[in-house]
């Protein structure tokens, strides 16, 4: 559903290097969300509260050995802050709903990596107890089709031409479960919880990586950091060309 009604809209991204269109997105929300405070906020009002704390810091660190006088000055400040920051939450209020479901979007196209034509993927049955499985599917299959479950799971690598390809899993007692396998497209369900012998079965999409093998101390960036680090770069630099306070 969701996809169905973003996809028009923002599935123009998809054609683009992953980094890219994330960069792209995240300087359109940051723009979005400073405009909108911009316009739903009283500048003017706000500056002068700005003003106020920092009038405030300063006199805290002049009194800072008047213990009774840094109590009261402290007690004036927070109240000019919790003014401040109600009045910066109210564009929140506006952006809050729509951004969610935009976030939404971006995880389901950006999150997973495209299996490509004829690359394996590992494909997992869980089960609630060891048991004997068969695996079937159009899809090419690496190894035996039938086998027995080691610590109550089982996997297999299937590969095949581009498209929707449903797996079968069945038990010893023929309990029947299946699992949709995506090639060439955007991956969808990486994991489907069931209920009886069959626990859960998993797709095994990797993580995408909008910066390939670049990793810092091991980690390497997933769409969401990614468009954390992008969006703070734009909203400091946003705010301070359209003089935000």
């Amino acid at each position: 559903m969701l996809n169905t009604i973003l996809d028009p809209v923002l599935g123009w991204s998809l054609a683009l290097p992953l980094w890219l269109a994330i960069l792209i997105l995240s300087f359109a929300i940051s723009l979005v969300i400073t405009l909108v405070y911009r316009f739903a906020t009283d500048q003017d009002e706000m500056k002068r509260l700005k003003e106020k704390t920092k009038k405030y810091q300063k006199q805290m660190r002049e009194h800072r050995d008047d213990t009774k006088k840094l109590a009261k000055i402290q007690k004036e400040a927070m109240s000019v802050n919790m003014t401040y920051m109600g009045k910066s939450l109210k564009p929140t209020l506006y952006t809050m709903i729509p951004l969610l479901f935009v976030f939404l979007w971006m995880n389901s196209a950006f999150a997973l990596d495209i299996v490509e034509e004829d690359e394996p993927v590992f494909v997992t049955a869980f089960m609630q107890l060891p048991d004997r499985v068969r695996i079937d599917t159009e899809l090419s299959v690496s190894g035996e089709q039938i086998k027995e479950t080691v610590e109550r799971q089982v996997s297999w690598s299937v590969s095949g031409p581009p498209g929707v390809h449903t797996v079968f899993f069945e038990s010893s007692d023929g309990e029947r479960v299946s699992h949709d396998v995506i090639i060439g497209d955007r991956p969808a369900d990486p994991v489907l919880a069931h209920s009886g012998v069959f626990l859960r079965t998993e797709v095994g999409y990797q993580k995408a990586t909008p910066f390939g093998e670049f990793s810092v101390f091991g980690y390497n960036p997933g769409w969401l950091f990614t468009y954390i680090l992008f969006s703070i770069v734009f909203s400091i630099g946003l705010r301070k060309l359209l003089r935000i306070h």
